[in-house]
């Protein structure tokens, strides 16, 4: 038990450290030439542990039009990749131990029967030209797009160069989407009449 409670504090302190670096090394982006693909994104972050950094990094960067803000040196066993743009911050893992879930659990096939996150998202402002500007660039849109409807918001789910799936949705319009907003409506026709 201690062994697992260690690793996850030096996971934590890791990402601190990554965090923490980048604002004492005043670390310069490395200009893309694309603009980012999910653009007015607002504070949305994920992590993804790949296989293939240099692969995942061109990915991200050629596809998303992510820009490199961060290459921390390596540490214990995990090399990261920091990257940037349109709101969105992705911390790309490579750790010379990790393996696929494949591998580590041979049964499961599908990620979300393993407890624990297993999609990430992103709110863009405009999401039919971010679908346009995904599909331009060649990136899988494996479910969607979905229309937005009064129960869910314009959305699809994207799939990345190691299979990592998340979903790209469109902000909330008022009012709708939520099940306190519809609460309230039906409080507030109840109080009116």
């Amino acid at each position: 038990m201690s062994t697992n409670l260690n690793s996850g504090i030096r996971r934590v302190a890791f990402g601190v450290a990554v965090a923490l670096g980048c604002l004492a090394t005043g670390a310069e982006a490395q200009p893309n030439a694309k603009s980012p693909a999910l653009t007015a994104a607002k504070g949305a972050f994920f992590a993804v542990s790949v296989a293939d950094l240099d692969a995942s990094v061109r990915w991200y960067t050629e596809k998303l039009g992510l820009d490199v803000t961060m290459r921390p040196p390596k540490f214990e066993k995990s090399t990261a990749v920091i990257l940037e743009g349109g709101g969105l911050i992705v911390e790309l893992m490579h750790h010379d131990d990790a393996v696929p879930l494949t591998t580590a659990a041979p049964a499961i096939r599908e990620n979300y029967k393993v407890h624990g996150i297993f999609k990430a998202g992103v709110i863009v402002e405009d999401f039919h030209t971010a679908m346009a500007e995904l599909r331009a660039r060649g990136v899988p849109i494996v479910i969607g797009p979905f229309a937005a409807t009064a129960q869910q918001r314009a959305n699809a789910i994207i799939r990345d160069n190691e299979g990592t799936s998340f979903s790209s949705s469109a902000p909330a319009k008022p009012g709708c989407h939520s099940e306190r907003s519809a609460k309230r409506g039906g409080e507030e026709s109840q109080s009116s009449r």
